[in-house]
């Protein structure tokens, strides 16, 4: 037997450095940044959300507390406020008028078929006077179709 070539030690190859990250490392990354944007735009859209409904149950508190204003000026208030409600949900249903206006209101909740109360939300603001237990009466249907609304915006 003749003695080969010699063998020399097996070399390693130099341990990777920390620079580029392997493939999995961005792609770990990308999944991150994604969920921390859309963690940061759904929380941007829940405090929209809740800035305009507290804008709109502070008109409507307003419209309820103000004592100084004629009842007939309260209900049309209030009722000029569900219109701007409503169109920003449907701007189609913001120029019903009358009993359409009515029965949208109507088909917003559970009210009885002959409720007074938003017979007087839709017909107050035409009338001369109201007495005081009519404005209460349009006043709460109002803030109850309100409420109602509000828990169906995007």
């Amino acid at each position: 037997m003749s003695p080969g070539p010699q063998l020399r030690d097996i070399q390693l190859p130099p341990e990777p450095g920390l620079w580029p990250w392997p493939p999995g490392v961005w792609l770990l990354l990308l999944v991150a940044v994604l969920l921390v944007a859309r963690l940061v735009l759904h929380a941007r859209r829940r405090a929209v959300r809740r800035r305009a409904l507290q804008r709109w149950q502070g008109a409507m508190r307003a419209i309820l507390e103000d004592s100084t204003a004629a009842g007939v000026e309260r209900v049309a208030a209030a009722s000029e406020l569900l219109r701007r409600a409503v169109r920003q949900r449907d701007p189609e249903a913001a120029v019903l008028e009358g009993a359409r206006w009515r029965a949208h209101l109507a088909a917003l909740g559970p009210l009885p078929a002959d409720d007074p109360g938003l017979d007087l939300l839709v017909e107050g603001p035409w009338r001369p006077r109201l007495a005081d237990t009519d404005t209460e009466l349009a006043l709460s249907r109002a803030n109850e179709r309100l409420q109602r609304l509000l828990e169906t915006f995007p």
